[in-house]
């Protein structure tokens, strides 16, 4: 089976798989978090999705799960 690594692009034939969630509480409101400043893709920026790259073999489901407790501990 055919990876790519972690940064940069994906290699041609290959795609790279993303899980995000958007979390919300009772009443619908939808939790917005700044991003640190240390972050490569848009420093400081506001944002709604929590999220990042499934790992090889990894369901999608549980790279959700793994990003919630990786962000927001």
């Amino acid at each position: 089976m055919a990876q790519g690594g972690r940064s940069g692009e994906a290699p041609k034939g290959l795609l790279k798989r993303y899980a995000a969630t958007v979390c919300t509480d009772r009443a619908g409101r939808i939790l917005l978090y700044r991003r640190t400043p240390s972050v490569a893709v848009y420093p400081d920026h506001y944002d709604v999705l929590i999220g990042g790259a499934v790992r090889t073999g990894e369901e999608y489901r549980a790279a959700a799960l793994r990003e919630l407790r990786e962000e927001l501990g």
